[in-house]
């Protein structure tokens, strides 16, 4: 119900009493999404029988995160709405999720360009003292995007904190994109994402 397949993300919700989907794509709730699916790869037996199908969707989701990626690394608080701000915490469990995958081989080695890159620009939102700055506060469901470009951002809560926490855990043990052997790099992944937009 959630999944959006043209775009390669999630609706923040689904109405069963109208049987449609929410107007937005938040990024945050794309966030939790991913990150439990890598949570739940983890812990699933290789035989265990749906995982497959988990590992699908997580690896379409992956290539839609890569898809929606800025240029400073970071994520849009609306995934496929350009105007809307930069987000830290989302970005952090993106970042979290492909760096994982990728330490796991559950998605190609090319997305840990993408991990890198997301990790900079998580990096640019946390000050010398290691605040963490422009995470979104608790966002409910709203029939009006209007509600999500405004949502405030504050620092230091939470649900920001913890995905860096996670994201740090899991570059620290991924391979750089930059190391790998020059056979082994595929930009066209990134860009045949991109190029989808």
């Amino acid at each position: 119900y959630l999944w959006n397949a043209e775009k390669e993300i999630f609706y923040h919700c689904y109405h069963t009493d109208t049987e449609q989907n929410g107007v937005a794509h938040w990024a945050r709730a794309n966030g939790w999404m991913f990150m439990a699916q890598a949570d739940l790869l983890d812990v699933l037996p290789e035989n265990y029988q749906g995982r497959d199908e988990v590992l699908e969707i997580f690896q379409d989701q992956a290539e839609g995160i890569a898809r929606w990626q800025s240029e400073n690394g970071l994520w849009h608080q609306l995934l496929d709405k350009n105007d809307s701000y930069l987000e830290t915490s989302a970005s952090a469990m993106f970042v979290f999720g492909l760096a994982k995958g990728v330490n796991r081989g559950w998605i190609n080695q090319d997305y840990s360009y993408v991990a890198d890159t997301g990790w900079e620009g998580v990096l640019s939102n946390i000050d010398d003292n290691g605040n963490v700055h422009k995470i979104c506060v608790g966002t409910g469901i709203m029939p009006a995007l209007s509600f999500y470009y405004k949502r405030p951002v504050e620092s230091n809560i939470p649900m920001g904190e913890g995905p860096v926490i996670r994201a740090g855990v899991e570059i620290i043990k991924m391979k750089k994109y930059h190391e790998l052997p020059a056979r082994a790099k595929y930009d066209r992944i990134i860009n045949e994402a991109k190029e989808k937009k």
